[in-house]
């Protein structure tokens, strides 16, 4: 399956071949108790990112995308992720979702 995203600072259009890449800002909601940074996609909904330690038990050696992300408000990033209906956290600032991979976007998206 082949969808073609128009690129919002180029003129040419982007083909994204079997992927779920969706745009969104980092946002620092750590003022709220128990959340962080979320990210809000451009539909304005927000997404919790669970670090993977928090799965491991006992903690296993797994790689997590957001580990060496330097995390910055108003960031903007690509992101590709899965929602995960079995966890809880106390901040239920968005849906929860565990990061298969995220970068930092090459132009702002408008927000």
């Amino acid at each position: 399956m082949s969808v073609v995203l128009l690129a919002a600072c180029h003129s040419e259009s982007i083909e994204i071949v079997d992927q779920c890449r969706y745009n969104a800002v980092m946002k620092d909601h750590s003022d709220l108790d128990g959340c962080g940074f979320l990210l809000r996609l451009e539909s304005g909904k927000y997404l919790e990112p669970l670090w993977s330690y928090f799965l491991q038990t006992p903690a296993q050696p797994i790689e997590d995308p957001m580990q060496d992300l330097e995390l910055v408000d108003g960031m903007h990033v690509q992101v590709d992720f899965e929602y995960v209906e079995s966890f809880a956290t106390g901040c239920m600032g968005g849906s929860l979702v565990m990061i298969n991979s995220i970068k930092e976007a090459q132009c702002a998206q408008a927000e």
